[in-house]
């Protein structure tokens, strides 16, 4: 019993190896939903598993804003790639419907700017899916990286000893 600390310890151990191993797992097999809410299961059960040890809970308290921390950088910057690529593509289409008002009075440059419009607007169609694919890197990075903690702090060989 006292290898494996109290009941309760042992099975929240039980059920975050188990959400890591099955994550692992069925990373690629699952639907996006279904692995959408296994991970927030997964990050849920790190945190309480941090909370569950009374020697763990201040570290507990500095990884869970440093959590935070890391996830609304993230957000933010993800925010601002969003906007800047709406942005675009806004300009892009402004500046083609701008030509093509222009055209009427100037050919050559109602030419040009339906001419950058198009080049604005098929850029950021070339670029959404790499901008796409580097959103899910980053998330499965992050992922990756709360896993760690999930193994580091919560194994059975770094559970605390409780006597009882």
């Amino acid at each position: 019993m006292a290898k494996y600390g109290s009941p309760k310890q042992f099975a929240r151990t039980l059920k975050v190896e188990y959400f890591i191993e099955s994550d692992n797992d069925a990373a690629q097999d699952a639907p996006a939903g279904k692995r959408t809410k296994n991970l927030t299961m997964m990050i849920l059960l790190i945190v309480l598993g941090l909370f569950a040890s009374p020697i763990l809970i201040p570290l507990a308290i500095v990884v869970v804003v440093g959590i935070m921390s890391v996830s609304a950088i993230f957000l933010m910057i993800l925010a601002g790639i969003y906007m800047g690529i709406v942005g675009a593509l806004a300009g892009g289409l402004f500046m083609f419907v701008l030509g093509i008002g222009v055209l009427t009075q100037a050919v050559r440059t109602g030419i040009f700017y339906m001419g950058l419009g198009i080049a604005l607007t098929a850029a950021v169609i070339f670029f959404t899916p790499l901008v796409w694919a580097v959103t899910k890197a980053l998330f499965e990075m992050f992922v990756t990286f709360l896993k760690w903690i999930g193994r580091r702090f919560l194994s059975k060989k770094h559970t605390p000893v409780t006597e009882g």
